[in-house]
């Protein structure tokens, strides 16, 4: 079931980052956020921290040490995305 409400992105990937950033260090690989404070979306939380939890994880996996993996939420017009990207292999 899904259960939206409104969240606001830059506290909410922030948390989702910090929770990770250990597994990156190990790894040395940076994981970075990027993120304006005054997006917000309504989403189920638990269902969102999922994929982007599941996207961090592919990402570390996919990048070699000393790479970049990192998180970024942009809005274009009325939309909202949220993209992970990386510098691991193709």
């Amino acid at each position: 079931m899904i259960r939206k409400i409104d969240l606001q992105l830059q506290p909410f990937l922030r948390n989702i980052t910090e929770r990770l950033k250990k597994k990156f260090m190990d790894k040395g690989v940076s994981l970075e956020l990027f993120c304006d404070d005054d997006l917000a979306v309504s989403a189920d939380p638990d269902k969102l921290s999922q994929i982007i939890i599941n996207l961090l994880s592919n990402a570390l996996k996919a990048t070699e040490k000393n790479g970049r993996v990192w998180v970024r939420a942009l809005r274009s017009g009325d939309k909202i995305s949220i993209e992970v990207g990386d510098t691991g292999c193709a």
